[in-house]
């Protein structure tokens, strides 16, 4: 795809003059072609950057609270 001039995406036909900048390292040969590990494309990532959404980690009881609740429960006859 490509942008025409009123910024609508485009999908180049033959015959049509292509320019880009594609930045990469070549990761592998088939023949006469070879395969490039694109890294940017016109000067931005080639590929989206993964998002890593942050969870959010409540803390509970420690151990030691668990543990004393679970003897106070034992000293009381255990759950009922």
């Amino acid at each position: 795809m490509m942008a025409g001039e009123d910024g609508e995406m485009l999908s180049p036909e033959q015959g049509d003059a292509v320019s880009f900048t594609i930045e990469g390292t070549v990761s592998g040969e088939d023949g006469d072609m070879l395969e490039i590990a694109m890294e940017t494309v016109n000067g931005e990532p080639a590929y989206p950057e993964e998002t890593v959404k942050e969870e959010v980690v409540e803390e509970g009881p420690s151990r030691d609270e668990l543990m004393a609740e679970m003897v106070k429960i034992d000293a009381e006859g255990g759950m009922m």
